[in-house]
This record gives structure tokens, C-alpha cells and sequence, in this order.
């Protein structure tokens, strides 16, 4: 056989030992070029926060500044059932933290859904539609009922902060809770003083409440520094949440968490684009 016609023979016997090798790995994995080793592709985590839940009628009310904060229950109802129809598994936040940890694993890319400022429509819009599909969520609470929270202040507002009373009822469903401080301000802004009163203060009045121990803290504003960081720890929360965009893989900074803020302006496309980046 001429030299260059067993050299062609060579090449196809090896792309055909190369192509079985390759299925036998499986979908998940990738080769490494000249190696030949296989790494199976990691789950991921996506955290998705959500605020006010507000019908059609107000949400058509709101500037589109504060529409990025807010959803409707037909829109919310929509993400939930896309993310079930995805196969995305929808954890609880001790389950998050211990995958960040590394100390659980999670067999597919899973998400955890929070909501921010504590807002009476996480009980009355959203809750039902979580039971709905089997699905929880943590509400992470500014304790303060006064404090100015998208429009909402000196108490009055069109979706106003929950109760003791409803803050009980939504732990009684089964979700979570975590801290937002107590007065919504950004505490990168905060003297020390003024920060520990923050952490520390709404920490006890949520145990209190509820009689859970408040392990996570998700930042107002998404102003995090690290001094906040290390005030935070030393306060005895052990997960800090932002606002920083991402997602969460093994072996995550604690104390700086991402997630992605919803917006009510999203259509469905634009949320399943972000549940499978």
C-alpha cells in the first residue's frame, strides 16, 4: 500500500477510536485535547430575586424604574412554570449555602428564588403560586415597617410590609426567612455603629419572630463592601446575597452570593435566556 494511502487509514482509525471513546463519556462531558480526559460539566446554581407582586392595572401605573421591581402574578405564574418545564430544581436556602459550601451536591442546575423588602403580596400573590407548583422561596424581610421601600413610607404605601402575624403565617407554609436589614439604607453608606445596629438588630427580631435561627443576609440596594462583609460575619450570618449577577458554584464566596434581579419588563423569552446561560 502506498505510503500516503496508510497514513489516511491511520487518521480514520484514529477519529473512529476517538468518536467511540467520546460516546462512551456521555453527553455531559467534555475531552480535553491531548489528554483524552473527560470532565463532566458541574451543576450550577442561579438565585433570582423578586420583590412586589401587583396586578396588571398597577403595573401599568408604575414609572419603569419601579416595573423592574415588580411582577404580576400572571408573569410570576409564567417564570414558575417555565423553570418546572426547564427541570430546574427549586431549593431551599439551607440547601443553597451547603452547595456553595461544597458540603451538598445538587444532581442538575437548580435555582433558588428570593424575594426582597418583605412585602404583603409575598404572602397574598406570590405564596399560593408557589404552592401551586410545589415550589419555596425565602423572603428576606426589612424589619422596620416605616422604612422607605419603593415608594412605600411612613407606613403607606399600596403594598405594605407584612405583619408579626403574616410573617408567622409565612413560615408556617414552609419558606424561609433571612435578613434585609432594618431600614432598607445602603449599609456600604452606614457608620460602623450604625451597621452593627442593622445586622445585629434585625437578626434577633426575625429569631424572635420566628424562632429560626437568620443564618443569610441579602444586602439593600446591593451596596457591598468588605467591611460590610466582615460585619456581617462577625454579626453570625454565614451567606451574604447581592445583587451582583451570576451564578453559584462550589466552593462560592459566602459573604458575596449572586443573583439576578428580575424586572416585571422581562418577557418570557428574555427569563428563559437567563434560567439557561
Amino acid at each position: 500500500m502506498p505510503h500516503v494511502a496508510k497514513s489516511l487509514l491511520f487518521l480514520v482509525l484514529i477519529a473512529a477510536g476517538l468518536h467511540v471513546d467520546a460516546n462512551r463519556s456521555g453527553s455531559s462531558s467534555l475531552q480535553h485535547r491531548g489528554t483524552g480526559q473527560a470532565t463532566v460539566m458541574a451543576p450550577k446554581l442561579l438565585c433570582l430575586m423578586y420583590h412586589r407582586f401587583v396586578d396588571q392595572a398597577a403595573f401599568e401605573r408604575l414609572s419603569k424604574e419601579q416595573q423592574a421591581y415588580a411582577i404580576t402574578p400572571g408573569r410570576f405564574d409564567d417564570h414558575l412554570r417555565i423553570l418546572k418545564a426547564a427541570g430546574r430544581n427549586v431549593v431551599a436556602l439551607s440547601d443553597a449555602i451547603a452547595f456553595a459550601k461544597g458540603e451538598r451536591d445538587l444532581k442538575r442546575d437548580s435555582v433558588l428564588i428570593t424575594i426582597d423588602d418583605g412585602c404583603e403580596s409575598a404572602l397574598t400573590i406570590a405564596a399560593p403560586l408557589l404552592k401551586k407548583h410545589d415550589m419555596t422561596a425565602t423572603l428576606f424581610v426589612t424589619t422596620d415597617p416605616n422604612a422607605y421601600v419603593f415608594g412605600c413610607e411612613s407606613g403607606r404605601c399600596s403594598d405594605p410590609r407584612m405583619s408579626r402575624k403574616q410573617l408567622q403565617a409565612w413560615c408556617e407554609m414552609g419558606f424561609d426567612v433571612g435578613s434585609h436589614g432594618v431600614t432598607h439604607r445602603p449599609l456600604n453608606l452606614l457608620s460602623d455603629s450604625e451597621l452593627m445596629a442593622e445586622l445585629i438588630e434585625s437578626k434577633r427580631n426575625l429569631e424572635s419572630l420566628t424562632g429560626r435561627e437568620i443564618k443569610a443576609l441579602a444586602v439593600p440596594r446591593g451596596k457591598l463592601d468588605n467591611r460590610v462583609q466582615r460585619t456581617a460575619r462577625g454579626s453570625g450570618y454565614e451567606a451574604v446575597l447581592t445583587s451582583e449577577r451570576g451564578k453559584v458554584e462550589p466552593g462560592a464566596d459566602l459573604l458575596g452570593l449572586a443573583r439576578w434581579n428580575v424586572s416585571g419588563r422581562w418577557s418570557n423569552t428574555k427569563f428563559r435566556s437567563v434560567i439557561t446561560h
